[in-house]
């Protein structure tokens, strides 16, 4: 559910929710269809905070990451993803 108090309209509200639900539901199902909700001028980058987790267990997302605690300055600029594709074929490294 989304907050009503997030939105100037029940317009906009339904249009986000409507948005997320088909996001979501391709990004569970068919990742090439988010190709569609991007453009060539998109970027994309991740960063973990996984306080409470073992360290172990989010390693590979730390490694993936752009965080500044943890990532050296060559490695932040290839972390950043640019392009529908990239950003896509980031999800699929990222989450099989």
């Amino acid at each position: 559910p989304i907050l009503d108090s997030y939105f100037d309209s029940s317009e906009n509200q339904s249009f986000v929710g409507d948005f997320l639900k088909q996001f979501f539901y391709c990004f569970e199902s068919n990742r090439d269809m988010l190709l569609f909700c991007y453009v060539d001028s998109s970027l994309f980058s991740l960063t973990s905070t996984f306080q409470s987790t073992p360290k172990e267990q989010v390693a590979f997302y730390r490694e993936q990451g752009r965080n500044f605690l943890f990532a050296k300055e060559a490695k932040r600029a290839s972390a950043l993803h640019k392009g529908k594709v990239s950003i896509v074929s980031s999800f699929n490294t990222l989450f099989g």
